[in-house]
Order: structure tokens, then sequence, then C-alpha cells
């Protein structure tokens, strides 16, 4: 069977409720009240984290996790090779970083702290090297992220039939980081057994920001959130053939 992880607490995996992250990346266009904003509509939106990008100003950190926390909402970032402080500096439940940077995977692997490796554009075997270098640095919960790093990612390159490949393969839960246009692809892929979702938040498609254009607005976010929990609430339990039923 599928492990699963878990974060402050709730565990994610198979048969739980899909564990769905706001990102915000850079649509907090360079003010924290944008930032706090985005994040008290994550919230109302139905969305159990935000991510942050690691261009976020360090001198934000502590009001966003006070927030956050208010809020009950998960907050963590993707650090690159210089700034893994910032997951650290927020206090963050996770790591997410790029199966494309095994160094960096082995030296978060450390802290003990969950991991989702994001793959990207990966091949299979830099997939597999970067699980071996997070489990093999002393990483004991381990998730992976569908996704494609276009923006936007057309709908005929998401490949999202991958994602129950690689759980069955690695067995570990997957998720899907969706850089559609909209989100019909994010409920495919639960519907497939994804178990994080992640999509960008902004307040308003209008700010020139380069995420802008592949993001949910709040109500559109809250609509998605609506429509992955009707989706995993369709899935139900498998009937046994074998016992009749």
């Amino acid at each position: 069977m599928t492990t699963s992880i878990t974060l402050g607490g709730r565990r994610i995996g198979p048969g739980d409720p899909v564990y769905i992250v706001a990102e915000m990346a850079a649509n907090h266009d360079q003010r924290l009240g944008e930032a706090m904003r985005i994040l008290g509509a994550a919230k109302r939106a139905g969305a159990d984290a935000v991510k942050l990008g690691a261009a976020t100003p360090r001198d934000w950190l502590s009001e966003l996790r006070e927030l956050a926390g208010e809020l009950e909402l998960d907050l963590f970032s993707s650090p690159d090779a210089a700034t893994p402080e910032l997951v650290e500096g927020l206090g963050a439940p996770v790591y997410e970083i790029s199966a494309a940077d095994p160094a960096l995977i082995r030296r978060v692997a450390a802290t003990a702290k969950p991991i989702i490796l994001s793959t990207g554009t990966a091949a299979l075997d830099a997939i597999e090297d970067a699980v071996a270098a997070a489990q093999d640095a002393g990483c004991g919960q381990l998730a992976l992220l569908w996704r494609q790093d276009a923006y936007p990612a057309p709908a005929k390159e998401l490949r999202l039939r991958t994602i129950p490949y690689l759980s069955a393969a690695f067995g570990l839960p997957v998720g899907f980081g969706d850089h559609t246009l909209g989100s019909a692809a994010a409920v495919a892929a639960v519907a497939l057994g994804a178990v994080i979702v992640e999509k960008h938040l902004t307040l308003s498609r209008a700010l020139p920001v380069v995420e802008s254009a592949i993001s949910l607005e709040p109500e559109e976010f809250a609509r998605m959130v609506a429509a992955v929990r009707t989706a995993e609430d369709s899935l139900g339990e498998r009937i046994d053939s074998a016992a009749g039923g």
C-alpha cells in the first residue's frame, strides 16, 4: 500500500482528504499587505496551506508566520541552495524541493522534516535519484509532486496518468502542481489519485506578475476546492466484486 506523510498532525495519503496548497509565488507584488490578504483569501477559499516563493522578503516572515498560525494554515516555501534557512525561519512543516537538485535534497533531509519532491520536467531516472538521495540522507516522509514547468501548461502535455504510475512505482503519495489556466486538470488529477493539489492564487489576474496568468482569483479557487472535494467524495470505496458487492 502507498505510504502517507504527516504534516502538522494531519495524515496525507490515499483515502485522506486532498491537501490543497495555494501558491502565492510573486503574486504579492512586493507588498506585505497584499501577501497577508492572500493568506486570508486562501483560508476563506478552503486551502490547507500557502506556499511562498523563495524571493519572499525575509523581514515579512514573522508577520506571515503569525497570521498563518491564527488562520490555521500551513505555511512553507521552496528553498534553493542559497536560502534553505527561509523554510526554517517560517517554522514550516515541510520542504518542497526540485527533484533536479539532489545536493539540496540531501542537505535538508537531515532536518527530518517531510519533503515534497517537485518533478518538473525530470526524467524517471532523475526522480529515482532524487528519491534515493532523500531516503539515503534520512528522510522518512516523502511525497512526489507531478507538474509541468510551462507557464501556462497545455492540457495535452500534462500526462496525468503518470500520477498513479509514480505512486505504484515508488510506493509514495503523489500530488499535482497545476500550471494550467483553469482547474479541470486539478480535479482530473484527484480522480487519478493525487493526494496534494497545488495551484497559484492571486487577488487579481490584472497584476503585472509572471504567475498571475495561471493563477486563480479567490472565488475561482474556492470553486476548485469545492470541485476537488466533490471528486474525492465521488471516488468512495472500491466495490469488491469477489464479495458480491
